[in-house]
């Protein structure tokens, strides 16, 4: 198993990450969602959290993820 934690990704950062992955590897994407209330809560600037509005890429399918998991708090 290999975990790569990163925040933030855009499609292109998580590309060069999954290129290294060989094909036959079952790729998992564990999307951790958290609204923008739990992430001033936990000390995230506003500042930060407009910048991931408009840097965010959602991960998906198209990307050679196998699966995606969504955690929503």
């Amino acid at each position: 198993s290999v975990v790569i934690d990163k925040e933030n990704l855009t499609r292109k950062e998580r590309e060069k990450i999954l290129r290294k992955i060989p094909s036959h590897y079952w790729k998992v994407a564990i999307i951790w969602e958290l609204s923008d209330d739990e992430l001033l809560h936990r000390g995230c600037s506003q500042s930060q959290i407009e910048e991931k509005d408009v840097k965010y890429e959602r991960p998906d399918t198209d990307e050679n993820f196998d699966e995606l998991v969504y955690i929503f708090s």
